[in-house]
């Protein structure tokens, strides 16, 4: 099923590929050929933070590009099986060994994703919702479970774009994170469907004010961004990447206006870049001569990098 239409249902078929990772990060614990030149402890400052660590995994092209074109979904099956044709065979290898190093160092406990992830840049919010009768200002409080001890998927949705039917399985919740400018006949049927959400922002969504939230209200510690260029540039200039783990595939995407891994507001004069410092890095060569590099990089205070690069980004938000 396609997540490309306006007030598109997403089930729990077309959420299966999003969640295979997740489910990865929660059953890992190890994986044949993985190596960590970095071997830290897991880490013991981030629930004296002010916030939630937060951890961009991206898997993207050598050029950066992070899907095939902006204007389809990688949901969508034919996207979905052109994108898979450029993962050599070491690919699998590399993820698994990248979600298992997230949860030995920092046992996630959210998954972050953007509505762009499910439809398409030009929809709007779901139509068709009756209008909600009695308090309106009640469905601008949040709308959280009174136990929260669980993990969660969780999607910025601020203009109420999305029509759920996936609301969470054995290992995660959904959790939808929207403002006070979403439609309140939305946030009502959030509520009718017994789906959590958060409310951060007057305008778009304030995801500095959600992950305080998450933080001060489910307990969260790490946040592990899967998500396309449009919300990971929002949070990279809102301050608030720590780590950069990155799968780069042997492979050219190209292309103008083709979403890479940080996208969105570019950097004014006089500001400078957000400095790395790698953390860790691997590649693994294939019989066919390809390699996929595994970088991880951190914010100038810690970082890996990859071929399996992973940067930590020196944010000093969390430790």
């Amino acid at each position: 099923m396609s997540c490309a239409e306006p007030g598109v249902t997403c089930s729990t078929k077309v959420l299966s590929e999003v969640l295979a990772s997740v489910k990865a990060i929660n059953a890992q614990s190890g994986c044949e050929n993985w190596r960590s030149t970095l071997d830290t402890p897991p880490d013991s400052c981030a629930a004296g933070s002010i916030r939630p660590r937060l951890v961009v995994s991206v898997t993207a092209s050598v050029d950066g590009r992070v899907t095939l074109n902006r204007a389809t979904r990688l949901l969508d099956d034919a996207a979905g099986k052109i994108w898979h044709s450029i993962h050599p065979d070491s690919a699998d290898g590399m993820l698994t060994a990248r979600n298992a190093e997230l949860e030995r160092r920092y046992t996630p406990q959210v998954v972050l994703e953007g509505s762009g992830t499910f439809v398409a840049d030009t929809d709007g919010p779901v139509t068709g919702l009756p209008s909600p009768t009695g308090d309106l200002a009640a469905l601008y409080e949040h709308f959280l479970p009174p136990e929260a001890d669980c993990r969660w998927f969780a999607v910025v949705d601020g203009r109420g774009r999305i029509r759920w039917t996936y609301k969470g399985d054995a290992s995660r919740r959904l959790l939808v994170i929207v403002s006070r400018a979403t439609p309140a006949p939305y946030l009502a049927y959030l509520r009718s469907e017994d789906v959590s959400y958060l409310v951060a922002g007057n305008g778009p969504v304030d995801l500095g004010d959600a992950l305080l939230t998450m933080k001060d209200q489910l307990g969260v510690t790490t946040i592990v961004s899967e998500a396309g260029g449009g919300l990971n540039g929002a949070l990279l200039r809102s301050g608030l990447v720590d780590e950069l783990h990155l799968v780069l595939l042997p492979s050219l995407v190209g292309g103008l206006g083709t979403p890479t891994i940080f996208d969105g507001i570019p950097l004014q004069l006089g500001q400078l870049p957000t400095r790395l410092r790698l953390l860790d890095a691997e590649s693994r060569q294939t019989a066919s001569s390809r390699c996929t590099t595994r970088p991880t990089v951190g914010r100038c205070q810690s970082g890996r990098s990859q071929r399996n690069v992973t940067w930590r980004t020196g944010n000093t938000g969390s430790a």
